[in-house]
């Protein structure tokens, strides 16, 4: 990465798998990258970087913070933490878009979850759509619902990112892509290969304004 294409990023949820490779990518693809976090100091050393911020989604004042001065931004709260109080998903992002508006930094990139559309999803396993979904995963996809319809409503320069069951493999490089919230045989992507797929997008911006659907 040459000088001239570095941006200076915010990283929302640092301590998370995807969000330490963010961080840690981000550096070494010749980013300034801030990695923010409700507790910094849980970020291994390998994933350091140069400005550690603590940050809780839920605190506008924080959030605003770690925004100022930013070129884009990166969310990547797992959808496990959409179970806590607080609503950090609908109401943490909601607070990042704010400040963002307020701090003049147009691109985001939030990871958000598959199938979470309207209605049944031809590209989703019935027993998904019609039985886990509803009952066990309820509170986490309305949730992201709401999420990502403030995203997309922002007026700023939003990519969502849809993926299915994470998995620790190495980054291949090689994966599918579909405008959308889901595509077909979408059962699994590692990690690795979710921040590759985010950071080549800061640089490259092809799904600006789009949901695009990542898996093997």
């Amino acid at each position: 990465m040459d000088e001239e294409r570095a941006v200076k990023i915010v990283v929302f949820g640092a301590t998370g798998r995807i969000g330490g490779k963010l961080v840690s990518g981000g550096i070494a693809r010749g980013h300034e990258v801030t990695a923010a976090a409700r507790h910094p100091e849980r970020i291994p050393p390998r994933h350091h970087a140069p400005r550690l911020v603590t940050c809780d989604l839920l605190d506008a004042a924080q959030v605003e913070s770690a925004v100022a001065r930013q070129d884009a931004a990166m969310v990547a709260v797992g959808a496990r933490f959409a179970r806590l109080p607080g609503a950090v998903h609908s109401e943490g992002v909601a607070n990042v878009l704010r400040a963002m508006r307020a701090r003049a930094v147009r691109r985001v990139i939030c990871i958000t979850a598959i199938g979470t559309g309207a209605g049944d999803d031809a590209d989703l396993p019935p027993l998904f759509t019609g039985l886990v979904r509803p009952l066990f995963l309820g509170p986490v996809w309305n949730e992201l619902r709401i999420m990502e319809d403030r995203v997309r409503s922002s007026g700023l320069d939003w990519t969502l990112v849809h993926v299915g069951r994470l998995t620790n493999g190495p980054a291949l490089g090689r994966y599918r892509l579909e405008e959308g919230t889901s595509l077909p045989g979408a059962l699994k992507i590692s990690r690795a290969d979710v921040a590759d797929f985010m950071l080549k997008e800061l640089e490259r911006g092809d799904w600006v304004g789009r949901d695009v659907a990542l898996a093997y």
